[in-house]
C-alpha cells in the first residue's frame, strides 16, 4: 500500500498532506493505524531513494533531479511523521 501511495500520490505532487493519504486508505480499510502507515511510508521512501544512489555507484553517474525528487518525498513523509509526535 505504501509503495502505491509513493508512486500514485507522493510522486505526482510537490507536497502531500495526511488528509490526502486518508482518502486512499479509506478506500481499502477504515481500520488502520496512522503511526504504522507513516512508518511504512518512511520505509518506502528510503527504499526508493536508495535505487538512484546504487545506480550512481554502479555506473559512475547520477541523475540529480531524480534523486532530489526522491529526497523531497522522504522529507515530506518524515514531516508528516514529525507532526504526529507529541
Amino acid at each position: 500500500m505504501c509503495q502505491f501511495l509513493y508512486w500514485n500520490l507522493f510522486w505526482q505532487k510537490d507536497h502531500v498532506t495526511w488528509v490526502e493519504i486518508e482518502k486512499f486508505l479509506q478506500v481499502y480499510n477504515n481500520d488502520y493505524e496512522k503511526d504504522i502507515i507513516l512508518l511504512f511510508l518512511i520505509k518506502a521512501a528510503i527504499y526508493r531513494s536508495a535505487a538512484p544512489i546504487i545506480d550512481a555507484i554502479n555506473s559512475g553517474t547520477i541523475n540529480l533531479l531524480n534523486l532530489e525528487k526522491r529526497m523531497n518525498i522522504l522529507k515530506n513523509v518524515i514531516g508528516l511523521r514529525m507532526e504526529q509526535l507529541p
